[in-house]
């Protein structure tokens, strides 16, 4: 397909390229020289970075140290910039690309904020601006921060949110104390006030009157908010935010579905073969090629087909499809993908689980407690087997009581992804009357199995209950278990053909010989590090 694609004018691959991500895009420069330079083409990055950029590069705080359109994208994409003499911050979303701004409190009107009594000015580390206000003491608190809406992105709803710290020793004065904040328009005709509400600012109060509480952001400072504002097309008024370091930036609207560049290009790109078409989607990730299906007909029938979810699935899919535990209900690969890629498929009559990375959509794999070699696992005076309501698996392993703790799992190394390091997790509970297991540590290993034995790979030592300075079981964000790393193991490329090699991990206590009771099992699940 290289020889066709090229043959296209450069002004089709830019709107080619534009259809999909930012973050696709900046990875695609490495898939090949002509690729690259349409990828790094001023004419190309336009379409992302805001209209008046030029604008935006002449209000820099400082010399910009940009080469090209795409370098003044990636610092508005992956940092921020400082504008007005280091008074306001300007960033773009990461979905919509709408611009967003800051405004520090250099660029506020405090009363009383020039007199050293009541405020004092301070560098504070992981501000993003050079100089922030620090309270003193005041008894009258008024803050108001400006912004043209000249400046914002069109047809767009902002938040505006107060960006604060209470500082941890010594603030006073906002226990249960409700502070009036406000979001208005300002035009030549007056003061037009969209929204007052009241809030509080001290977090995690009770709060009588159900007032909002700030939120930790992921910068480590708090946020509040203030209240939502519509910009329409070519407004020409200021809006204005009472109270505060306002932060304004896009709410959570949901994904670009369509883009003029999509409408503006459909008359050529349907003229590639349909093989091109294939490469072209394969070069997005597997989100951006499912919203494609959305665009157009002629999208859609490209999108859907066989030949490219191929691509994205395992090779071995059709193996996949004959060890599901259950009839498998679909009309494609994307269906099959999608129940990959989204959830997961039990396999081998219920006791494993398959599925594919996000990043890497390479194989997972979930070992259940059911394909789990546990000593004395079918001995109910030991151990019983019941449902648990968030397991993937009908039946899960529950340990009444042991005094030798003995669990191994394997899976054949041709079923994992080749040129593929995984790590190995053990995925637990302990119910609430558990025993045995404070301060005691559990072995843990991986290790590879073939003709010529048994080699130990890794062998830890780990607490599944905290224990400073030492490995314990963290919680899962996905589905509320606990998981900690048993070890890693590297898949070569030529694994699959060498003969049968296993890969065993093991996790057990037969050293103490104390007594447990209350542990959980899910299984045992392989994920790939890369």
């Amino acid at each position: 397909m290289s020889t066709k694609v090229w043959e296209l004018p450069e002004e089709c691959l830019v709107r080619i390229l534009s259809l999909i991500s930012p973050e696709d895009i900046l990875r695609s420069s490495a898939a090949s020289k002509q690729l690259s330079s349409v990828a790094i083409s001023d004419d190309l990055w336009k379409k992302l970075v805001p209209s008046d950029y030029d604008q935006i590069m002449q209000k820099s705080s400082s010399p910009l140290q940009v080469n090209s359109i795409k370098d003044l994208f990636v610092l508005l994409y992956r940092s921020h910039l400082l504008i007005d003499d280091n008074k306001l911050s300007i960033y773009l979303d990461k979905r919509s690309l709408k611009k967003c701004y800051m405004l520090g409190s250099r660029s506020l009107t405090i009363a009383w904020g020039d007199n050293l009594q009541h405020w004092s000015w301070t560098l504070v580390p992981g501000s993003r601006f050079p100089e922030s206000a620090k309270l003193e003491e005041v008894c009258w608190l008024d803050i108001k921060g400006e912004i043209s809406t000249n400046s914002l992105s069109q047809n767009t709803t902002y938040g505006a949110y107060l960006v604060f710290k209470l500082m941890h020793t010594d603030y006073t004065g906002f226990e249960r104390v409700p502070v009036k904040v406000s979001v208005s328009e300002v035009d030549e005709s007056g003061h037009h006030p969209i929204v007052t509400k009241s809030v509080y600012l001290k977090p995690q109060e009770e709060s009588p009157e159900g007032l909002p509480r700030p939120t930790e952001r992921r910068d480590g400072w708090m946020e509040i908010e203030m209240g939502t504002y519509r910009v329409g097309f070519d407004d020409g008024v200021s809006q204005k935010g009472g109270f505060g370091d306002e932060n304004t930036r896009r709410q959570e609207d949901g994904f670009l579905e369509r883009s003029p560049a999509m409408e503006t290009m459909s008359a050529k790109i349907w003229e590639l073969p349909e093989e091109c078409l294939h490469h072209i989607l394969f070069l997005t990730s597997p989100e951006d090629t499912l919203r494609s299906l959305t665009v157009s007909k002629q999208w859609f029938s490209v999108a859907i087909s066989d030949d490219l979810w191929k691509k994205f699935l395992p090779s071995d899919y059709d193996q996949i499809i004959k060890e599901s535990s259950s009839p498998l209900q679909f009309n494609s690969l994307k269906d099959l993908f999608v129940v990959l890629y989204r959830s997961h498929l039990l396999i081998d009559r219920d006791t494993k689980s398959i599925f594919l990375a996000k990043t890497s959509c390479k194989k997972c794999y979930m070992l259940g407690s059911k394909s789990l070699a546990i000593v004395w696992g079918d001995t109910p005076r030991y151990w019983r087997w019941i449902s648990v309501r968030e397991s993937r698996f009908p039946e899960n392993a529950n340990l009444k009581k042991v005094c030798w703790l003995d669990i191994k799992g394997a899976i054949s190394t041709k079923l994992l992804s080749p040129d593929t390091t995984y790590g190995a997790y053990f995925v637990f509970k302990l119910t609430d009357n558990y025993t045995g297991f404070e301060g005691v540590p559990l072995k843990v290993s991986v290790s590879e199995v073939d003709e010529t034995g048994h080699h130990p790979m890794v062998t830890n030592s780990v607490y599944l209950t905290a224990q400073e300075g030492l490995p314990e079981g963290v919680p899962r964000p996905v589905d509320g278990w606990r998981e900690i790393q048993m070890g890693t193991y590297q898949v070569g490329g030529g694994d699959g053909v060498r003969g049968s090699v296993f890969l065993e991990m093991s996790v057990g206590q037969t050293e103490i010989g104390n007594w447990k009771h209350g542990l959980l099992i899910e299984g045992i699940e392989l994920r790939p590090l890369d």
